[in-house]
């Protein structure tokens, strides 16, 4: 073999991946706002996923309304998630009935 194979990255793999970081996300970031450079920083070599996959699985928690993104100026993200950027847990709203 070309010694590559433990490493590869079957879709079932990479499903189950995605799944928990998506899961650990908003659980890491819960109080806690941080630039995304920091949080990437600090937990990517606790997963096998890339920046990419990071950044990927953050702009799709943005488009479920788990994190909200604010640019270096105050500015909400929707599409794109820079190092400078703050990604935090939205606040929640209480109503009272």
């Amino acid at each position: 073999g070309d010694g590559f194979a433990d490493f590869s990255f079957n879709q079932g793999a990479e499903k189950r991946m995605k799944a928990k970081i998506m899961e650990d996300i908003p659980r890491i970031l819960h109080g806690n706002p941080i630039t995304f450079k920091n949080f990437y920083d600090q937990h990517a070599n606790h997963t096998p996923a890339h920046k990419r996959h990071i950044k990927e699985y953050t702009k799709e928690l943005l488009q479920m309304n788990e994190l909200s993104i604010v640019g270096k100026d105050g500015e909400q993200r929707r599409l794109d998630v820079k190092d400078t950027d703050i990604i935090q847990i939205p606040p929640q709203f209480n109503f009272k009935f």
